[in-house]
């Protein structure tokens, strides 16, 4: 799926790919696994005999933290791409890589920040709730705190100072990305993923315990 470009897009707001001719009994460089879910991992398994390469590469964007080791041996894959890696060890012969969720270009917009203090996440975690709480008793600063469809969130960003992003099923957020893409300033928890690029306290980011 895809969205707008520098956005990331819910499945309600993306559009299907139309299907690109391809000759698929080709020689292919690599191949990506997309997902580690049952669906993805046989679709890869009927395809991957007639690409005419061993470089596979699975990305697992899962919130959890155990290893994919199932969708790693169906596929064969040699680098495993992992969200939400807490520490590097040898899974299954394959590479591991560390691979956060992230925000391809930085946007651009020309408004007022209207709102001093933005908390704009549902419920997924204890941490949110707790989070919006605190945001929302925040005095003498104009505060929301709450969950809106993706447009208005958007928008919310784009109209904020400061925008606090906890953790949600996984710890890795996609907001940690968005809200620094809209020139607003993030507030997170420091996470105990690994990242080749981690976001520096006082530089990309304030963290908070």
């Amino acid at each position: 799926h895809h969205g707008e470009i520098g956005l990331t897009a819910p499945f309600g707001f993306a559009k299907p790919q139309p299907q690109q001719p391809c000759d698929i009994d080709q020689h292919f460089d690599f191949v990506v696994v997309g997902s580690p879910r049952p669906q993805a991992v046989e679709t890869a398994q009927q395809l991957l005999p007639r690409l005419k390469t061993d470089k596979i590469v699975l990305h697992d964007g899962e919130d959890y933290f155990e290893f994919a080791h199932s969708a790693i041996k169906k596929t064969k894959a040699r680098l495993y791409l992992k969200r939400e890696l807490v520490k590097m060890e040898s899974v299954d012969n394959v590479t591991v890589k560390p691979f956060p969720f992230s925000c391809p270009l930085t946007i651009s917009q020309n408004c007022t920040k209207e709102v001093d203090v933005l908390c704009a996440v549902g419920d997924s975690h204890p941490a949110r709730a707790a989070s919006k709480q605190a945001v929302a008793n925040i005095p003498g600063l104009r505060v929301l705190a709450g969950h809106w469809g993706w447009s208005r969130y958007i928008e919310l960003i784009a109209l904020s100072r400061i925008a606090v992003a906890p953790r949600g099923h996984g710890e890795d957020t996609v907001r940690r990305w968005e809200i620094p893409a809209f020139d607003t300033l993030l507030m997170c928890e420091k996470l105990s993923l690994l990242e080749e690029n981690p976001l520096r306290d006082g530089e990309h980011c304030v963290y908070y315990e």
